[in-house]
């Protein structure tokens, strides 16, 4: 079993281009059911919610992250910034 795909100098991980897909799966399937439904500007709308929610499941995320590794320490003194991201040690 393989985790990542080298193609030259980029390096694909197959967690995040399982993500993606499934991302791009749903927005397809929403969008064929508007279709069908007949629903007028489906298309725009549905757009509108993939990226609302694509930006705000990367947000959430790395709250979580942050939340479970810096608090559960019972310190905020163990965070601090490295190379322009937020980290924990």
């Amino acid at each position: 079993m393989f985790n990542e795909i080298t193609i030259g100098p980029v390096t694909l991980h197959m967690y995040g281009l399982m993500i993606g897909l499934g991302f791009l799966a749903a927005y397809a399937m929403c969008y064929y059911r508007g279709k069908k439904m007949k629903m007028e500007k489906s298309g725009d709308i549905l757009y509108g919610i993939f990226w609302c929610a694509i930006i705000g499941g990367l947000v959430g995320t790395r709250l979580l992250y942050y939340i479970v590794n810096c608090y559960a320490n019972s310190s905020l003194s163990g965070c601090h910034h490295r190379n322009h991201i937020l980290s924990c040690s």
